[in-house]
């Protein structure tokens, strides 16, 4: 009878130690509530995306995957691009150039669709602070980031620079996403969760390179969203 007391003592101590550990405070009902999802056209294809409003922002819930010029499919199959969406390029690949690795403006500004741009690495990191960090983050628990899209590296034409095909990897391991903030030599840096360096937060940067793409909603209140490209689920 007393071990039974002990062990019925030591279980409750556990318990209430298990809840006093629990410091989270993410709760996805605030962060990202159901009234704040949907989707919307692409007009330049006609391809419909999920939505999600994370605080008071509009993400894309899915990676983008119109066939822009500088984007290809994983191992270059559509069925590939379907599940994952595409993988994007948005600087110079010319290695002859001096402007090799460096954001080009052009498709900077062109990639998403229209009313939408590419985020910075700062609303990426944002997003992780309002769900408390990156455990909340990498399970979906608003966003539904479950597909781990890979990435290619460049092949290029040792005479003229000029890109000429693909090396693809890590579908399946990783998971690194466009932003538009560069480093002081203007490379891309881009928001991974899963390989990240130990001097800056979720980030790596890059000089060559295809990778996946979500677009963020330019800032206008959430009833402009609603009529603008949205189609609210019925």
């Amino acid at each position: 009878m007393k071990n039974n007391f002990l062990l019925l003592l030591l279980a409750g101590l556990g318990l209430m130690t298990a809840c006093t550990d629990s410091t989270s405070s993410f709760d996805a009902s605030e962060v990202c509530p159901e009234s704040g999802r949907g989707t919307f056209q692409d007009v330049r294809d006609g391809q419909v995306y999920k939505y999600i409003t994370i605080g008071d922002r509009v993400w894309m819930d899915q990676n983008l995957n119109y066939p822009a010029e500088t984007s290809t499919c994983y191992d270059e199959q559509q069925s590939n691009c379907d599940i994952y969406g595409r993988l994007y390029s948005v600087q110079y690949m010319n290695t002859k150039q001096n402007n090799y690795g460096t954001f080009n403006p052009d498709i900077i500004d062109s990639i998403c669709p229209n009313g939408w741009r590419v985020p910075t690495l700062a609303e990426w990191n944002e997003i992780v602070d309002q769900m408390d960090g990156l455990k909340h983050f990498k399970n979906s628990e608003c966003m539904d980031v479950s597909l781990f899209g890979g990435m290619a590296y460049v092949k290029e034409n040792p005479s003229t620079g000029e890109p000429i095909g693909y090396i693809f990897h890590d579908l399946g391991r990783y998971r690194q996403w466009i932003t538009s903030t560069y480093d002081l030599y203007g490379s891309m840096k881009l928001f991974d969760v899963d390989l990240t360096n130990k001097e800056e937060k979720n980030t790596i940067s890059t000089s060559n390179g295809y990778y996946s793409l979500r677009c963020i909603k330019k800032a206008m209140s959430t009833q402009s969203v609603a009529n603008n490209e949205i189609m609210r689920k019925s």
